[in-house]
């Protein structure tokens, strides 16, 4: 974690060193928009490199959230921010792909209006969740539990159709889909 933080800082000094004498970036609070709520794993992995990345600025990396419009709000608002590096855009899959193809119009062009800084996370760990009284403990045990009374078992998300979300029919163990899969005949 920390060696990516090094990363984002020393990226971010050399995109804005043309712009701006580098012994004086930053003048302001620097803003981090994460396209999602308060809670969500984009929001803590923001706070979490804004705490980390602010330690050697003499301004704080300030995160706010924009929730809202499966991510729309937050990336149009970074895609029409002037270009003087204090507003940064901690994006996740669906703001820069997903929305690409499930909405006919964008207000942003991920390739046009955003450059990459720096990747954060490669991973984006995704957990199968049931009741503690449920008493599964593996997937296993999840799925021989659930194959008899799959008529009312239903997959939930943290929120709009996304790239995790559309990938819940695939079984994990063999990686086809729930309907080719042994397990769940």
């Amino acid at each position: 974690m920390a060696q990516l933080i090094r990363l984002l800082l020393a990226c971010s000094l050399a995109v804005f060193a043309a712009q701006a004498d580098a012994e004086t970036w930053p003048i302001r609070p620097v803003k981090l928009i994460a396209p999602t709520g308060p809670g969500a794993a984009t929001d803590v992995m923001a706070r979490l490199l804004a705490e980390g990345a602010g330690r050697g600025l003499p301004q704080p990396i300030i995160v706010e959230d924009m929730p809202g419009a499966s991510g729309i709000l937050a990336h149009q608002f970074v895609a029409r921010a002037a270009p003087d590096g204090y507003t940064f855009l901690f994006s996740n899959t669906s703001g820069m792909a997903i929305n690409l193809i499930s909405f006919k119009q964008l207000p942003y062009d991920p390739a046009r209006d955003f450059a990459p800084v720096a990747t954060v996370c490669s991973l984006a760990p995704q957990m199968l969740s049931v009741n503690a009284e449920l008493r599964v403990g593996s997937l296993k045990e999840f799925i021989r539990y659930a194959r008899p009374a799959r008529w009312w078992m239903r997959a939930k998300s943290a929120g709009s159709p996304s790239l995790q979300t559309s990938a819940f029919p695939v079984c994990p163990i063999c990686r086809r889909s729930v309907k080719a899969c042994p397990a769940w005949s």
